[in-house]
């Protein structure tokens, strides 16, 4: 069964590579979606999150609700 996974990797300062792909075992497919972004631009961030929403029907709302909800603290 191949899912739609999120891969980020760190590209430098302050940008990192965002791309969506089909995952099979241990590989990866072509991208199905492939984005640099600015993580200081609040822009950028906004708009890669409105199209993972509408592109993969990603459940952007409850994620950002359950962050705000602090039990994903680091601290």
């Amino acid at each position: 069964m191949k899912e739609d996974v999120l891969v980020i990797k760190k590209k430098n300062g302050t940008q990192f590579k965002v791309k969506v792909a089909k995952r099979a075992r241990n590989s990866y497919s072509e991208a199905l979606y492939q984005n640099t972004v600015n993580i200081r631009d609040v822009k950028q961030l906004a708009q890669m999150l409105e199209d993972l929403r509408v592109m993969f029907d990603a459940p952007i709302e409850k994620a950002v609700k359950e962050m705000k909800k602090d039990k994903f603290s680091y601290w």
